[in-house]
């Protein structure tokens, strides 16, 4: 049996444009998407505690626990800048091949 604690501290940054400039809009498909999602361009950004433990049995079997903990900010053109509070956690059961 064999014991693995790990922990990180992670950036996550990204971004959506919508393909639209506030002019025209170029072809059918464009013009349902846009009218459907309702979409602006944004900007996101977090930064997260990442840490875990997991356990291996018979050198094959891994049994494991994740948790992330974190804060950011989205912001969308025309909006207030909003924060964001991330708390999650997972289990995991792997098979390792080799």
């Amino acid at each position: 049996m064999r014991i693995n604690c790990y922990r990180k501290v992670l950036v996550n940054t990204g971004a959506t444009y919508t393909g639209t400039d506030g002019g025209e809009i170029n072809t059918t498909d464009s013009i349902d998407f846009y009218e459907r999602s309702q979409m602006k361009n944004s900007i996101h950004q977090r930064v997260f505690l990442h840490g875990g433990a997991s356990v291996m049995f018979y050198k094959r079997l891994e049994f494991g626990l994740e948790i992330r903990r974190g804060v950011g900010y989205r912001f969308n053109i025309g909006n207030p800048l909003k924060f964001t509070i991330l708390f999650s956690a997972g289990f995991n059961l792997k098979w390792n091949l080799k």
